[in-house]
């Protein structure tokens, strides 16, 4: 279940970055959840989502093993914090997961590894997230 709302936040970053009238106006109006992109706030969709993970019975999202769903969740969060520089704010629980998830030998060899790149985000096509900011 959780891997289909992490689908639905995914898709709906998607849908932002690769907008052809995508500019600064239209990511704080999908922040603030107003204009095109009324009814969810970023912040409430974070809200969820530290909810979960601080309810669990576990050091991951779906107990003590990691799944696929918490790669997910991973790559869900370093898009926003890419994306949206601060967003994570005062969501402690996302951080030390971040932390957490970045902290698995072959995750941190991996980031670590010089041919690792932040960006491009998505294609070429995308009006944001291509490059870096």
């Amino acid at each position: 279940m959780l891997a289909d709302v992490v689908g639905d936040y995914r898709d709906s970053l998607v849908k932002l970055c690769y907008n052809p009238k995508f500019d600064q106006e239209m990511l704080k109006n999908w922040v603030a959840g107003t204009g095109d992109f009324e009814g969810s706030p970023l912040k409430s969709r974070l809200e969820n989502l530290q909810r979960f993970l601080v309810s669990g019975i576990g050091s991951w999202c779906a107990g003590e093993n990691l799944t696929f769903v918490d790669f997910l969740v991973w790559e869900l969060l370093d898009h926003h914090r890419l994306l949206v520089p601060g967003c994570l704010d005062g969501f402690d629980a996302l951080k030390q997961f971040l932390v957490k998830f970045e902290a698995l030998e072959n995750i941190g060899k991996y980031l670590a590894d010089p041919r690792y790149k932040q960006f491009p985000i998505w294609s070429c096509r995308a009006k944001y997230g291509y490059f870096p900011l």
